[in-house]
């Protein structure tokens, strides 16, 4: 059976977040004034983990090339700082 796990993002360009290997994420919204990512993961205990990496990109900020697959857009109304978030295809290094 699957379930929806929730992650903190890193407020930082790149980051790495471990969650069981074949995780689907699903988005990447605020909740609470966070910035957080939905995966469909299965739960089971047998799977192994993995770390992947992500990468923020400010709008008007320079677009480094082959970042992988664009996640989703949030806001960050407290600063006026909208985010897009991609899953690099480089693998973390843990």
């Amino acid at each position: 059976m699957k379930t929806v796990y929730k992650y903190k993002v890193n407020p930082e360009d790149s980051f790495c977040i471990r969650m069981p290997a074949g995780a689907e994420v699903l988005t990447v919204q605020m909740q609470h004034g966070v910035p957080h990512i939905w995966a469909l993961v299965n739960p089971d205990r047998d799977i192994p983990v993995v770390a992947r990496r992500f990468h923020l990109v400010g709008t008007g900020q320079p677009f480094p090339n082959a970042l992988g697959k664009f996640i989703g857009t949030f806001q960050i109304l407290e600063v006026n700082l909208v985010l897009h978030l991609f899953e690099e295809l480089d693998k973390c290094m843990t």
